[in-house]
């Protein structure tokens, strides 16, 4: 089942009629989840049972060898080649843009890629671009060094900005349809007279204090009108990425939490921010301000909330309802592997052959669902 959940401004007299306490509120929904994880660590420890079993939950997997034949890009590969990369990432990302309005028909896009091992979401947005009649220029991570996308000083920080802010430029000067850019597709087709940009960033980031600095790149970084899509692990209880989230959604026209199917046994879900309006100038300098001090120690990361953990309750109640959402998802996948675990003696011998078939039919039903349609060679 598609998730797909947007998070709606309300009007301003009404949402700051009364507050709330989110912090309280999102760790209630946890308890559960911290409590079937520490089961199931007990249990790898007592047995690796596990392992042998993971795979047969696991319908969207690209991963194991014994059901690659069964994956989505092993299966997409056949339908339309010519591709340069179909894996994993390439089918998330064309998921999310189908059920979004990230990218509309007869645009020009300027993006920055900020993703690792991007070149499947890149090959994704080309492709997708050129169903749509709109035109592209990228940046990726490969042309920054290591440490800036690492963002190990303010100043990556003010560097990417920059360059997104020098592509942004350019391919508003260059609006000939003719006329291809860097890396990018053209088609002879109507365009509109302005690019949109777009910021994409689909890491895993181990370190919240990392996913905050990527996360205010982007806000830092994007131009009115712009839009994003940006990765976010369970749990939603740090109190800087909180703010950040709150921030977004007062700058965004629309904010949507995505979880992508092939997400499903997975803590990650994604954020889309669509039409930004940039923040002011004392609010962005308060951040970088905190940054700083973060960076020379003179703050602790974890002591850093900027709005005392109370919020609008408009804002809260919606969040609480997404986050209720993607947890329990989250919670059944992990009540699965346990049930799995402890039955395992008594479960069919039969159910590994079983379970590929079942991963057969629900990988065909995603690509009819967007009715991809084989092309020759």
């Amino acid at each position: 089942m598609i998730s797909y959940t947007s998070i709606k401004r309300q009007d301003t007299q009404e949402e700051n009629a009364k507050n709330i306490i989110l912090g309280d509120v999102l760790n209630e929904s946890y308890k559960t989840l911290d409590y079937l994880e520490k089961n199931l660590f007990a249990r790898r420890l007592q047995k690796n049972k596990l392992i042998k079993i993971q795979n047969n939950l696991n319908y969207y997997s690209s991963n194991s060898k014994d059901i690659s034949k069964y994956s989505i890009p092993y299966l997409l590969n056949k339908l339309i080649p010519y591709r340069d990369v179909i894996d994993i990432k390439w089918t998330i990302i064309y998921e999310i843009l189908n059920e979004t309005d990230l990218i509309k028909s007869n645009y020009n896009y300027n993006i920055l890629l900020l993703s690792n091992n991007y070149m499947g979401e890149l090959d994704c947005l080309k492709y997708y671009c050129s169903l749509k009649n709109s035109r592209v220029s990228f940046l990726t991570s490969s042309d920054f060094n290591g440490s800036e996308v690492k963002l190990n000083n303010i100043n990556n920080i003010f560097d990417i900005s920059q360059s997104y802010t020098k592509l942004n430029h350019e391919i508003d000067l260059d609006l000939d349809p003719d006329t291809d850019t860097n890396g990018g597709i053209s088609v002879n087709n109507f365009f509109h007279s302005k690019s949109n940009g777009i910021i994409i960033n689909t890491n895993n980031y181990k370190n919240t204090y990392n996913i905050f600095k990527q996360l205010f790149l982007i806000l830092y970084s994007l131009k009115d009108g712009d839009s994003m899509l940006f990765k976010l692990p369970l749990l939603l209880n740090n109190k800087s990425i909180m703010n950040l989230i709150y921030i977004a959604y007062h700058h965004f026209k629309d904010l949507i939490f995505y979880k992508p199917i092939q997400e499903r046994n997975t803590r990650d879900f994604y954020i889309i921010g669509i039409n930004y309006k940039q923040i002011d100038d004392e609010l962005l300098d308060t951040i970088i301000h905190h940054i700083n001090e973060i960076n020379n120690n003179n703050l602790d990361f974890n002591d850093l909330d900027m709005f005392n953990d109370i919020y609008p309750e408009a804002f809260g109640i919606q969040l609480e309802s997404i986050n209720t959402i993607l947890t329990n998802k989250y919670i059944k996948f992990q009540e699965k592997q346990i049930y799995y675990h402890d039955c395992y003696e008594f479960i069919n011998k039969n159910i590994s052959m079983l379970s590929r078939q079942y991963i057969m039919e629900k990988n065909i039903e995603w690509i009819k669902r967007y009715k991809f349609k084989k092309t020759d060679r």
